[in-house]
């Protein structure tokens, strides 16, 4: 898409310039901002890290009152009827 809308602005076209300008803008970036989102989540060391702080991670009990706590089924109450939501 960055290679067509170059060659808009070399070659005359009836396509306004500052449109053309915003489009190859926009274009450079959505590239950067995806190439930093796939060096961050996809970089080998960032993956050793992670496996790492997992095999050595213990749940405080804390941890594990909050994931208990998570995972209870909340109820709204209404006079003598319990609705669950889910």
């Amino acid at each position: 898409m960055l290679g067509y809308l170059m060659t808009l602005l070399f070659f005359d076209c009836k396509l306004p310039k500052s449109l053309t300008f915003f489009f190859v803008g926009n274009v450079t970036i959505f590239l950067f901002l995806f190439a930093d989102f796939y060096r961050k989540a996809y970089s080998r060391s960032n993956k050793r890290a992670k496996a790492s702080i997992a095999a050595s991670a213990v749940p405080s009990d804390e941890d594990v009152a909050l994931l208990k706590a998570s995972q209870e089924v909340p109820s709204l109450h209404n006079g003598n009827k319990t609705l669950h939501v889910e």
